[in-house]
C-alpha cells in the first residue's frame, strides 16, 4: 500500500513538474516537426521588427494543434524592449515552380498577436559574440549583442490544426502594441528584435523576408550574407519548434503510470 501510494505521489509530482516546465523547450523535449531549428550559437539577428516579417517552413510531424510554437532571437545591441508585443500567423506553402523560383508563405491559415504577459520569455546558453543583419541593408560582420532569447506561445487557445506530412510557414514580427485604429505600431528608437538563424540541419527551402510598408510587398529569399561574392549562394533557416501540448505530454506520463501497474 505504502508502494502504491508513494509512486502515486511520485506521478502527481513528476506531472505537475512536467506542467509547469512546459513553457520551456530543450532540446531533448518532444516536438512535432521536421527536427528543432535550433538556433546558430554565433549566427547572425535577421530583422524581424514591424514592418518587417521574417518566415520559415515546417513538416508536419503529426497531426494536430499547434498549440506550443517557441522561437529564439536577439535585440540589437543586447538592449530589450520588456513591452515587445509578437505577431504569429502560419501559411500554406507555395512551392517552387518553373514561374516561382523559390518557395514561400500562400493563403493566411491562422494569425494571433501575443500581448506581453501571453508569452514566456527566457535567456539560452551562454553568451556568444553574434551578429545583426537588416536584409534591406549591407550585412555588418562585426558582432553587436551576445544574449539569445527563447520566446515561448504555449498553450494557445483556438490553435491551428496542422495535417501529418503538409509543408506550413510560419511568420513571426515584433511591435509595439496598436494604435487607435487597432494598426501595428513599431517598436521605439532604439529597439529592434532579431530572429536568430538556425544551425540545424537545412530544411526545404530558403527562409524569407518582407518589409510590409514597400510599395509592392513581396516575399524575397534569405542568403547567408556571410557568403563571399562569386560562391553559390548558401540558404539561411531561423530558429524555431513545434512542440506537442502540455496536456499530450501528461497523458504520456498517465500512460506509463497504467503500463507500470499492469507490470506489476
Amino acid at each position: 500500500m505504502r508502494r502504491k501510494l508513494r509512486a502515486v505521489l511520485g506521478v502527481v509530482f513528476v506531472l505537475s513538474g512536467v506542467r509547469a516546465a512546459a513553457a520551456d523547450w530543450s532540446p531533448g523535449d518532444p516536438f512535432k516537426m521536421h527536427y528543432p531549428q535550433l538556433p546558430e550559437p554565433n549566427g547572425i539577428d535577421v530583422k524581424a521588427s514591424y514592418p518587417k516579417i521574417l518566415a520559415d517552413d515546417w513538416q508536419c510531424t503529426e497531426t494536430g494543434p499547434v498549440s506550443d510554437i517557441h522561437i529564439w532571437g536577439s535585440w540589437w545591441d543586447d538592449l530589450k524592449y520588456s513591452g515587445a508585443y509578437i505577431h504569429t500567423s502560419i501559411h500554406q506553402d507555395i512551392p517552387a515552380s518553373p514561374n516561382n523560383p523559390y518557395s514561400r508563405p500562400g493563403d493566411l491559415l491562422w494569425s494571433r498577436d501575443f500581448a506581453p504577459g501571453a508569452y514566456t520569455q527566457r535567456l539560452y546558453g551562454p553568451p556568444n559574440q553574434q551578429t545583426w543583419w537588416d536584409p534591406k541593408l549591407p550585412y555588418d560582420p562585426i558582432p553587436n549583442h551576445v544574449n539569445t532569447w527563447q520566446y515561448n506561445m504555449v498553450d494557445i487557445p483556438q490553435p491551428f490544426i496542422q495535417n501529418v506530412g503538409q509543408i506550413y510557414w510560419l511568420d513571426i514580427s515584433f511591435f509595439a502594441g496598436y494604435d487607435a485604429l487597432g494598426n501595428a505600431i513599431p517598436l521605439p528608437d532604439p529597439f529592434m528584435f532579431g530572429w536568430k538563424t538556425s544551425g540545424s540541419p537545412h530544411f526545404g527551402d530558403d527562409a524569407v523576408w518582407m518589409h510590409l510598408q514597400d510599395p509592392a510587398p513581396t516575399w524575397r529569399p534569405l542568403d547567408d550574407p556571410r557568403i563571399p561574392p562569386g560562391v553559390p549562394p548558401v540558404s539561411l533557416d531561423l530558429a524555431f519548434v513545434i512542440t506537442p501540448e502540455p496536456s499530450a505530454i501528461v497523458m504520456l506520463g498517465v500512460g506509463a503510470l497504467l503500463l507500470i501497474r499492469r507490470r506489476r
